[in-house]
């Protein structure tokens, strides 16, 4: 977490990006096992585009959240996860969606809520009910079977303990 008593995204960042990208080098990408929408330019990231550059200039160049929340509804996909202090992209890409587009958008925080873990479980729990929600078919399910085992009043306890 880099420290700092000004806006991200801003010149004023500048000081810094040489020693980010130093510190940055030393990491190693590895294989993407989701998409990822990069916030500074809208497209989809690859592992070899994770350079010390590219996060420099992240760190000071605007974010074009429009252009992101483009890149993300072009993306096929309908489930969106925002890992951030604020659901600020997951807000703009729904704003921006067709509306019948069916989004299932999740935040991981929210400045709003004290405790981190209500929002990440709200979201986790709107991913599972929609993805068990649609059938293997890909068509959204009517109706849910329930267990057809009648309820049984059998004591489960010991009567005595020898």
């Amino acid at each position: 977490m880099v420290k700092v008593g000004h806006a991200y995204h801003s010149r004023e960042m500048e000081p810094i990006v040489p020693e980010l990208e130093v510190a940055v080098s030393k990491l190693r990408s590895r294989p993407l096992n989701c998409k990822y929408i990069s916030s500074s330019t809208g497209s989809e990231m690859k592992p070899e585009d994770f350079t010390a550059e590219y996060w420099g200039k992240h760190l000071r160049s605007p974010v074009e959240f429009s252009k992101a929340a483009q890149g993300v509804l072009s993306s096929g996909l309908n489930t969106y996860v925002e890992i951030g202090p604020q659901p600020t992209l997951c807000n703009l890409v729904s704003a921006n969606a067709e509306s019948d587009t069916d989004l299932i958008l999740c935040p991981s925080l929210r400045r709003s809520e004290p405790n981190d873990w209500n929002t990440i479980l709200a979201s986790l729990g709107k991913h599972y009910i929609s993805w068990n929600g649609i059938t293997r078919t890909g068509q959204l399910a009517k109706g849910m079977p329930l267990e057809n085992c009648p309820f049984q009043r059998t004591k489960c306890w010991l009567d005595s303990i020898a």
